[in-house]
């Protein structure tokens, strides 16, 4: 999910080259009437989403029972706020954009090779 539908095409194109059904949205309004708890998978989700935050979309989410694995990615400086807010959301990673279409493929694979979810990371951009 990212505002720009640009960056969200890319990373689509990206995943989709890799195998992966991916679905895009450009606002929280229609990440909260797409996403559901029968849908498997991970939450490639903007902090800045418009003038909503991704947080409050997954904490939206989380309230609804859907615990998919979360990966926040940011334009923006990670300040404490933004890494504590990830932390708070049991967010998989916080990555600033732009990153290797690679690295964003990995970190999401890494969220179906392992039972547990690992302990939120900060990934510096590429």
């Amino acid at each position: 999910m990212d505002d720009d539908p640009d960056v969200g095409d890319s990373f689509a194109a990206i995943l989709e080259a890799e195998g992966a059904t991916v679905a895009t949205v450009d606002s929280a309004r229609r990440a909260r009437t797409l996403v559901s708890d029968r849908h498997r998978g991970c939450l490639l989700v903007d902090v800045h989403l418009g003038s909503e935050s991704g947080f409050s979309l997954v904490a939206f989410l989380r309230e609804r029972g859907i615990a998919m694995p979360v990966i926040f990615m940011t334009g923006s400086v990670l300040t404490a706020e933004i890494q504590a807010a990830a932390r708070a959301a049991s967010a998989v990673a916080l990555v600033r954009k732009p990153m290797a279409g690679a690295s964003i493929v990995d970190l999401i694979l890494s969220c179906f090779e392992r039972e547990e979810l690992p302990p939120a990371r900060v990934f510096p951009a590429r």
